[in-house]
């Protein structure tokens, strides 16, 4: 048994008290005239009567608390669906802000490495320039202003 179902045990014990109904009022059809023609007991019948009244009483009770058993069920339903949807669309806008973050920092990685790679050139042209002889700061810019060394 996966777990308790009230609304199962509403709806037999609704079903019983439809066939004690039956039964009651087949008791009474029994009771209206007998074959010897005798009349069945007033005081009898009159207690038939209020029984099936409490019985008619007892069932509208239980129908009242099933609808409302199926309201909160499906307003519980209805919870849990919306929930459930909030919790979608919150996973979905988490992984399309996670997806526009990798993007970023792999631009990020590509300009850094773009960086270095200039960098290493610079390096690599200053080394030939003070190899070459020019180790005087006016050759530290990679242009000249105005005149020649």
């Amino acid at each position: 048994k996966k777990g308790y179902d009230g609304m199962s045990d509403i709806e037999r014990l609704q079903g019983r008290i439809m066939a004690a109904l039956d039964r009651i009022g087949q008791g009474l059809d029994a009771l209206v005239p007998a074959d010897d023609g005798q009349q069945a007991d007033a005081g009898e019948v009159s207690a038939l009567r209020e029984a099936i009244e409490e019985e008619r009483l007892a069932n509208a009770q239980l129908e009242e608390r099933v609808k409302q058993l199926n309201a909160r069920t499906r307003a519980a339903e209805e919870a849990a669906k919306a929930d459930a949807q909030a919790a979608a669309e919150h996973r979905a806008s988490h992984a399309e802000a996670l997806r526009r973050a990798d993007s970023e920092i792999q631009a990020l990685r590509k300009a850094n490495q773009q960086l270095r790679d200039n960098n290493a050139a610079l390096r690599e042209a200053k080394l030939q320039q003070i190899a070459a002889g020019r180790n005087h700061p006016y050759h530290w810019a990679g242009f000249t202003l105005w005149g020649s060394p």
